[in-house]
């Protein structure tokens, strides 16, 4: 398997977005995140009662409709909305390591991430654990918020230059071509 990478915005839009970051300011610090809402999934069912609690205000659910409505947005309102936040939460679907973290480390967030993505684990992630990512130690609202308290403070510490460190980590290594060479590298081996 190849892993999923950042894909909403193109390399020249990346460059060019990135370069706004270090002006952005003040972050908020709740934990951010829009999901897909699969019907009958432990994900969907886990997003649903941590947002009815009220206890993530950041948190939504981008539902069939709303969806389209999101990608109406130009490619910089959607990079500006998501470098209003610190911190955002990156869930798998099935144990996968989703496009969300990606695009956090394009705009600079810190993602929080559960311990079920075996990707995490690999020896290209190991460097950027605790310091660039975060993982909570299970689904419990209180191991997320350890977990949300810790990547905020790693961002503070880290300022613009953890910001632009993430950005540009994303904008070398986990972008669409990245991935499309991986696949081509793959299938020229097994041939």
């Amino acid at each position: 398997a190849v892993m999923l990478c950042t894909a909403q915005w193109t390399v020249r839009e990346a460059r060019t977005l990135g370069a706004t970051l270090r002006q952005t300011g003040e972050r908020r610090s709740d934990l951010y995140g829009g999901f897909a809402d699969y019907k009958g999934t432990p994900r969907t069912a886990w997003l649903e009662t941590q947002i009815a609690s009220g206890r993530y205000p950041a948190l939504y659910f981008v539902d069939g409709n709303a969806r389209p409505d999101y990608f109406k947005q130009t490619a910089a309102e959607r990079f500006t909305e998501w470098a209003l936040y610190a911190v955002s939460l990156c869930l798998p679907y099935r144990n996968d390591l989703s496009n969300r973290f990606f695009d956090a480390w394009l705009t600079g967030q810190i993602p929080v991430v559960t311990p079920d993505i075996p990707e995490l684990d690999e020896p290209w992630a190991q460097p950027h654990r605790d310091r660039h990512f975060v993982c909570a130690t299970g689904y419990e609202p209180e191991a997320i918020d350890a977990a949300h308290a810790r990547a905020l403070e790693l961002f503070r510490a880290g300022g613009v230059e953890g910001v632009m460190t993430r950005h540009t980590l994303a904008l070398e290594e986990h972008m669409l071509h990245h991935r499309i060479a991986r696949i081509a590298r793959l299938i020229q081996e097994a041939s």
